[in-house]
């Protein structure tokens, strides 16, 4: 990976290993969606409060109903990006047990090519 910084260039060697790590740090950590859930979550507890409104919005004050439904609309996506996330999972460790068997089968192949010389 190149970085260019003005009149310098940096260029990082990175393992593999150290590029799965990040890869599956930023599929199983989007912090962004658990933020938004937070927000919608203390909107609704602030319009919970006596008067039942909550000056959180830009444009003016929100209903306890409102917030309500904005709760549960951020908490349907959330759960919708753990599915993916789950579902992203699954389909590597697959792919890892593919990896596995084609190695062994590739060893297994090599062992007799070696043994008929």
């Amino acid at each position: 990976m190149k970085v260019s910084c003005g009149a310098h260039v940096i260029i990082c060697l990175w393992t593999a290993t150290i590029q799965d790590a990040l890869i599956h740090l930023r599929i199983l950590s989007d912090e962004r969606a658990l933020r938004k859930v937070i927000k919608k979550f203390h909107t609704y507890v602030f319009a919970n409060e006596p008067g039942g409104i909550s000056h959180s919005n830009d444009e003016g004050y929100i209903s306890v109903d409102e917030a309500r439904e904005g709760l549960l609309a951020e908490l349907a996506n959330f759960q919708m990006m753990l599915q993916k996330s789950a579902l992203v999972c699954q389909a590597e460790a697959r792919q890892v047990v593919v990896y596995e068997k084609e190695k062994e089968r590739i060893g297994g192949y090599r062992m007799t090519a070696m043994m008929r010389t």
